[in-house]
């Protein structure tokens, strides 16, 4: 690495951050210098969180301090709290103030309760009392159980899957889905969203779309029609809130505005993630506008790459009670793919450029040094 390597300032330690930390360290040849800011000491891949309450393994997680030195680059522990973009610097929560030549931030997206009265479901936090529905819903201790997708979730994947697995646990059936949308996972088009609303049915879940969950009494889920669902329990996404970083602009709901390069609107910060109003928030459409960003980043240092604007794919792997379903959908185009066999590789729940590959690497390496 040369003296006069760019020093690249990456906020955040989720998809969006490592996947630009993994592209620098592939496109960039040496010509920067990555520096990784994160307020947390490990990186959990969220999508696995699903399945803990039926498996009872723990989510997969990895220190960051390992993947950071693996890319190159130091960890500094803090959570991003101002960007002075005349002074090229940046201020943590603890006050401490780190200088930049360029600034990507990916820090994410804050959660806010979607449905009065529910039970949210975030994440890995929020196994528990998922964990103890799913238990009563299969020794019949539990009647009727809600699953709900707020017009504000943003990414429904995991509550479907919530729903698909409950359902076929349950002893009769007491599973609903409420949905905003007009099919479950429409994002994807209508080829998928037929096979997942299939999917559903054999598990006996009861699909309430284009309803919005307004609130929980205890014994009755009302919707915005007026309307009233009787169950002994709800399980809600939360909705989206932008992170309202000081010294960045941000829309009315706090999300930062960015370019199809992962520009921020009228500064010469980059930015990745569900902090941004991309508005597909998901952990693959997040890796995809990083790897842009590295890029871009790169070739302003001099490499020799191309760099062009995010073209949106929706991936997913959809978690089914007796194996997976592979979903594909550019955004641009009318309708999605499905296949029951993968349709890209490694065949994660978030595929991520250069990240996917490096995190099978590391379950590898895991799974052998266990065996």
């Amino acid at each position: 690495m040369s003296a006069a390597a760019k020093h690249v300032l990456i906020a955040g330690g989720g998809f969006a951050a490592l996947e630009a930390l993994a592209a620098l360290h592939a496109h960039a040849q040496g010509a920067v210098a990555p520096m990784l800011l994160a307020p947390e000491a490990e990186f959990h891949y969220r999508p696995t969180a699903v399945l803990t309450p039926f498996t009872g393994q723990s989510g997969e997680h990895y220190p960051l301090a390992e993947v950071a030195a693996d890319f190159g680059a130091p960890l500094h522990r803090g959570a991003l709290e101002l960007v002075d973009l005349d002074a090229r610097q940046v201020v943590t929560g603890d006050r401490a103030v780190i200088a930049y030549d360029e600034l990507v931030v990916a820090v994410g997206a804050t959660t806010a309760p979607s449905v009065r009265g529910a039970i949210l479901f975030r994440g890995r936090r929020d196994v528990e009392p998922v964990r103890r529905l799913v238990d009563d819903l299969s020794s019949d201790r539990s009647g009727a159980v809600v699953f709900v997708i707020p017009p504000g979730a943003r990414w429904a994947l995991p509550m479907v899957e919530l729903a698909l697995l409950s359902g076929a646990r349950a002893r009769r059936g007491r599973v609903h889905l409420v949905t905003a949308e007009t099919e479950p996972l429409e994002v994807f088009g209508p080829t998928p969203a037929a096979a997942v609303r299939a999917a559903l049915a054999q598990s006996r879940v009861q699909v309430h779309a284009g309803a919005v969950a307004r609130s929980f009494d205890g014994a009755r889920l009302w919707l915005d029609t007026a309307a009233a669902l009787p169950c002994d329990a709800v399980v809600a996404l939360p909705e989206l809130v932008g992170p309202h970083i000081v010294g960045l602009p941000h829309d009315a709901h706090g999300f930062l505005p960015v370019d199809g390069y992962g520009r921020v609107l009228g500064t010469d910060v980059h930015a990745a993630g569900d902090g941004t109003d991309v508005p597909y928030k998901q952990g693959g459409v997040a890796a995809l506008l990083a790897d842009v960003i590295a890029r871009r980043i790169a070739r302003g240092a001099g490499v020799d790459v191309r760099a062009e604007p995010l073209r949106p794919v929706l991936r997913a792997v959809l978690a089914l009670p007796n194996g997976r379903l592979f979903l594909r959908r550019a955004v641009d185009e009318p309708d999605g793919a499905i296949s029951s066999e993968p349709v890209w590789w490694p065949p994660a729940k978030v595929a991520a450029p250069h990240l996917a590959a490096y995190l099978a690497t590391r379950r590898m390496e895991y799974a052998l040094a266990a065996a």
